[in-house]
């Protein structure tokens, strides 16, 4: 490139000489000067430009079809097309059915049965959402099939449509539709996050639809991580309810939501206090939970019986006892101890005891003031035996350790959620292994 006398690069050659290339006209000078000539040739190849007004260029078009539409969008071009009037206006999407074959397992078998069917090529495929007996299902036409033959073909990817506006359902659930369909070509859906309630019932929705069209794996990584973002908002809505989440979580294979949700109902079982039905699970999750749940209330019998049998020991490591010659004193805070223990585990709800042992055993975990404040008991001691008030506090303290021992296992919180917090009364400590992960156990997926 040439050097102007201002200093300035001159690029005009270089310009010059991919013009002559692209347009395949010789160039006429080395310089900038052979521009001129270039410019000449290219008018007289391409004829010069002439002003033309917007109705020139594109006749006969309404002002929304001369919009370019964006190369970018996604479902505009294929041989597969679904339609539905369920909408206004209504709406359509064109998609490859070599994509939809390569991740769906339901529309690959549709397209091979009609493959099969017809003994030849098929060139185009229809399908229609379509509203039906309450439910929005995509079904599936030939073209070349009947109105009656069409009524009967396969309808399993359905959504229910109930308790809402019926307009405004139709539109919630298309737009259901319309995510899967784009995330077909590469386009992650777009499930709301403005809170954990609607990220959730989208995200169940989403679930079910691609379920039925069984492509959940090009999407559950997404919908997963969305519902993740909501971090503690997530959590207690899974401690609202953590039969949702699971069954949520069985459908997109989602570790946490999994481990999250089974901690809870381990803990709470054989109590039920939320909203989804026991019904709902699949009976190898109800098994699953049943045997944890037996395997939490053994642990739990031989700590309460620790701690009823918890006392002080002597220098010779006998424990101090009423009956032999021991300070009585000592032997009556032990039992002191015992009493109050046995009196929480006597209050608990005979019919709901696994709502509130977790609570009592973290507290024990805890020591210190959490129970029996020892301004509490020194008061009490004082009025029934003033002699053992002198080595109360170093007696209360000992038997305290030694229960926070005792329950350190069942006091320990496996759960992400702060449960002091939010006050959950079940235990949290249920271990979750990978075996216990059905999809980890099956080896249908590596981590």
């Amino acid at each position: 490139m040439a050097a102007s006398r201002s200093g300035i690069t001159d690029t005009r050659p270089v310009i010059a000489k991919k013009l002559s290339s692209h347009f395949q006209i010789p160039l006429a000078a080395s310089s900038a000067d052979g521009i001129e000539d270039i410019d000449q040739e290219f008018m007289a190849t391409v004829g010069p430009p002439r002003p033309m007004s917007f109705k020139e260029s594109t006749p006969n078009l309404t002002p929304a079809q001369t919009r370019p539409k964006d190369p970018l969008s996604p479902c505009q071009f294929g041989d597969t097309c679904i339609s539905t009037q369920l909408t206004i206006p209504q709406q359509q999407w064109r998609l490859q059915s070599s994509v939809l074959a390569r991740h769906s397992v339901w529309f690959k078998q549709f397209i091979e049965q009609q493959m099969d069917d017809s003994n030849k090529t098929i060139e185009n495929y229809t399908f229609v959402i379509m509203e039906t007996d309450g439910r929005v299902k995509l079904v599936s036409q030939d073209r070349s099939l009947s109105a009656s033959t069409a009524s009967s073909a396969r309808e399993d990817a359905s959504l229910k449509v109930e308790n809402e506006v019926e307009t405004a359902a139709y539109k919630a659930s298309v737009n259901v539709c319309d995510h899967l369909f784009k995330a077909f070509d590469g386009f992650p859906p777009a499930v709301s996050n403005a809170d954990i309630r609607s990220t959730t019932t989208e995200a169940e929705q989403l679930a079910k639809m691609a379920q039925d069209l069984e492509y959940l794996d090009l999407i559950s990584s997404h919908i997963g991580n969305t519902l993740l973002q909501h971090r503690q908002a997530l959590y207690k809505a899974i401690l609202a309810d953590p039969p949702r989440y699971l069954l949520l979580s069985l459908a997109l294979e989602n570790d946490f939501i999994y481990t999250e949700s089974l901690i809870h109902m381990i803990g709470a079982y054989p109590c039920w206090p939320w909203p989804t039905p026991r019904s709902s699970l699949p009976t190898s999750t109800t098994a699953l939970v049943t045997q944890k749940s037996r395997k939490l209330d053994h642990e739990v019998l031989l700590t309460e019986r620790e701690l009823l049998l918890l006392t002080i020991l002597t220098s010779c490591g006998t424990p101090f006892s009423s009956e032999i010659s021991s300070p009585f004193d000592t032997w009556f805070v032990a039992q002191l101890f015992r009493d109050t223990i046995t009196s929480v585990l006597r209050s608990h709800d005979p019919s709901k005891p696994s709502l509130r042992r977790g609570s009592l055993f973290r507290k024990l975990k805890r020591g210190g003031s959490a129970y029996m404040a020892f301004e509490d008991v020194w008061k009490m001691v004082r009025r029934v035996m003033p002699s053992a008030v002198e080595e109360l506090d170093e007696n209360l303290g000992i038997l305290k350790d030694k229960a926070s021992e005792v329950v350190e296992a069942l006091a320990r919180n496996e759960l992400s959620l702060d449960v002091e917090e939010n006050k959950v009364g079940w235990l949290t400590c249920a271990e979750i292994r990978r075996d216990d992960i059905l999809w980890r156990a099956d080896g249908l997926r590596e981590c």
